[in-house]
């Protein structure tokens, strides 16, 4: 009885495949063929007459019966792709590389300047431009967003399987959008009382003292210092510690427009000339806040010195936008 049972499986087997590393199958019937299969990308699922195989599209020999077999590629993000083809008995033949229609739809995007975050659908994508972003088809939201500049939307549409190429976007630059202040007289530190404050609030626009009795000492960004008449940061006293960093612009004009400098390295903590009303100069606050301030007017009353300053103040943290 075990002899037939074996004789019907032998008989009954219509295809069989196998890898090109393996040996072969020595189940095959006598009256079948072969036939090497790839694809492009590999590593589809391949059926046979609609039957699953469990090897994929990777150097791929499957052997079948004599006579025409449906061969269908699968891959997930590809078109199924099914092609008739005839094995014909003891002969071994290579199949033409299948190539595999992508489901993806890409869209490139750029604009300028560069470096905008591209959103889909209210979705950041986490790519910025130039580059490419994949999506299903369809009708899509584009949002690009860059600091300084205002988010610019758009739609596309996806077309499956094909790559497309949207034309340059210029992205509108953000309004300024600052406070102004001033002018503020603030004093120098030593001999000056409770109504003459030495220090600068720069985000509240007012003048503090900045002894241990003053209200809002440890909101002062910068003072006017005795000691070498400049002004400096909070941080230069023990008892303060907000650190303020400046830079000379070379401009005379507090509204001219002008956008602050990235700040770095070459910016210090000290104003060291006390009576330059040529130029304003630069502000990096330690709250990530940028101003651009002027010494408009100085003095002394009482043997005390003083200076007014006048300033623009973005609330923004770190736009740079004037």
């Amino acid at each position: 009885m075990k002899k037939y049972f074996a004789l019907f499986l032998i008989l009954g087997a219509s295809f069989f495949i196998a890898s090109c590393e393996d040996e072969t199958n020595p189940l095959d019937p006598a009256n079948s063929g072969e036939y090497y299969f790839a694809s492009n990308p590999s590593g589809a699922e391949i059926l046979v007459d609609d039957i699953y195989i469990k090897y994929k599209s990777t150097n791929t020999i499957i052997s079948a019966t004599k006579g025409l077999h449906k061969i269908t590629f699968l891959k997930y993000g590809y078109r199924d792709t099914s092609f008739t083809v005839n094995f014909e008995e003891g002969k071994e033949k290579e199949h033409p590389i299948v190539d595999l229609t992508s489901l993806v739809a890409k869209y490139f995007f750029q604009s300028n300047p560069t470096g905008a975050q591209l959103w889909v659908d209210g979705v950041n994508s986490g790519k910025v431009t130039p580059d490419t972003v994949s999506a299903t088809k369809g009708s899509r939201t584009i949002t690009l967003k860059h600091i300084d500049y205002r988010d610019t939307s758009f739609t596309v549409t996806y077309e499956e399987g094909k790559s497309k190429s949207h034309p340059l976007v210029v992205l509108r630059e953000t309004p300024a959008n600052t406070t102004p202040f001033g002018p503020v007289k603030i004093w120098e530190t030593v001999g000056a009382d409770a109504t003459q404050p030495s220090g600068l609030i720069l985000k509240s626009g007012i003048a503090s003292g900045i002894g241990t009795t003053a209200t809002n000492r440890l909101l002062v960004d910068f003072f006017y210092n005795t000691t070498g008449y400049d002004i400096v940061s909070a941080s230069i006293s023990s008892s303060l510690t907000r650190v303020t960093y400046f830079k000379a612009a070379g401009a005379a004009n507090l509204t001219d427009g002008t956008d602050a400098p990235a700040k770095d390295a070459t910016w210090t903590t000290s104003i060291t000339n006390d009576r330059d009303n040529s130029q304003y100069y630069w502000v990096f606050d330690a709250d990530g806040h940028y101003s651009k301030i002027k010494i408009v007017n100085f003095g002394i009353t009482s043997n005390l010195k003083w200076i007014e300053i006048q300033w623009l103040y973005n609330p923004t943290v770190g736009n740079r936008r004037f």
